[in-house]
């Protein structure tokens, strides 16, 4: 898997290397996600509301229950997809077909 632009005629080394092509989709999916800054920011304590969870300008957008880092970091991986319609592509790829067809069921009952 390499990062986009790069390619071994150009000398460049995989960013990463799987065995099954779902997972090499999975890590090019999220590969852009991981040199952002964090999109969003949990505050160390608690408010009467539980941690908040705020975007890059401080804004309180939300409260978790519990301080939940990994909840964050999923988050952030899941707005890094949304923003990237190549990375949702491949996400979707590495879901293959039954999954695609049931997620389709699913959102034609969702959006119509």
């Amino acid at each position: 898997m390499f990062r986009e632009g790069e390619s071994p005629e150009r000398g460049h080394r995989p960013a990463a290397v799987f065995r099954e092509r779902w997972l090499a989709l999975v890590a090019a999916a999220v590969l852009p996600g991981t040199g952002r800054d964090a999109a969003f920011r949990l505050r160390k304590d608690a408010g009467p509301d539980g941690f908040a969870v705020e975007s890059p300008s401080g804004e309180v957008i939300g409260h978790l229950e519990l301080f939940d880092e990994r909840l964050l970091d999923g988050l952030r991986c899941g707005e890094s997809l949304l923003r990237s319609p190549q990375s949702l592509a491949d996400l979707l790829e590495a879901a293959g077909q039954v999954a695609l067809e049931r997620a389709g069921a699913i959102l034609d009952v969702r959006v119509s």
